[in-house]
């Protein structure tokens, strides 16, 4: 999966598969419309299609006596995994989300009651910037892990780099480009994405639901292969 190509090369392979002007220079006026039209369609494609994102874990360090803390960068909020976990005296122990009153009634963070480990977290604001809560407070240093996808960002200059595919994102962006233009090659080139973004998907690894040191379930073996499978611990 080809990802981190550059803006500047994206519109390259944008124009060759248009069929356009490959010298940016001749028609300068539209690079600020391509620009727009592959930021636009990476947001769509990497929302629409989870896999097409790389998966990232980031680590919040808890600070005794401490209740809110900024978000860590480089994961996306919107599309975290669950469960998460906080790592104390290297045991992992797993939390929840959602913070509400039959929690306080516990421990009253409100009166700065403290506790270990850490059972839960939120997201709330505080002086108008998103903060993560935790609950109980901390009265031991501990580290909060989480998992989920990479976020986007936008791509605002010409050394900025894509964080999906990026054939599936030029060819998608053709397709629509070609559309507009009431090109013959439209539903050519649309029928050509779908068909790469199938590819995509269907190459992606899958986590097993069960798993067992004697290997994959039995119905995963092909069917030339009939020894039992036994469960281990």
């Amino acid at each position: 999966m080809p990802v981190g190509t550059t803006l500047l090369k994206l519109r390259s392979m944008l124009n060759a598969e248009c069929g356009q002007e490959m010298d940016e220079t001749v028609s300068p006026g539209k690079v600020t419309l391509q620009n727009q039209l592959l930021n636009n369609q990476q947001a769509f494609l990497a929302n629409q299609h989870a896999y097409l994102r790389g998966k990232t874990r980031v680590s919040l360090t808890a600070v005794v006596g401490t209740q809110y803390y900024a978000l860590p960068s480089g994961i996306d909020f919107d599309r975290l995994e669950k469960p998460e976990f906080t790592n104390l005296s290297n045991f992992r122990y797993r939390i929840g989300f959602g913070i509400g009153q039959e929690e306080y009634n516990i421990f009253r963070s409100d009166l700065g009651v403290r506790a270990t480990p850490v059972m839960k977290w939120d997201l709330v604001n505080v002086a108008n910037v998103l903060n993560i809560e935790l609950w109980p407070i901390p009265s031991t240093a501990q580290t909060i892990e989480l998992a989920g996808l990479i976020p986007i960002s936008e791509m605002d200059t010409d050394a900025k780099t894509c964080v999906i595919d990026d054939m599936a994102l030029v060819m998608f962006t053709a397709a629509e480009i070609l559309l507009r233009q009431g090109s013959n090659d439209a539903q050519a080139k649309a029928a050509k994405a779908g068909a790469y973004l199938n590819s995509l998907k269907a190459s992606y690894p899958i986590k097993h639901e069960t798993f067992n040191l004697a290997g994959v379930r039995q119905e995963q073996r092909g069917k030339h292969n009939q020894r039992p499978v036994v469960a281990t611990t």
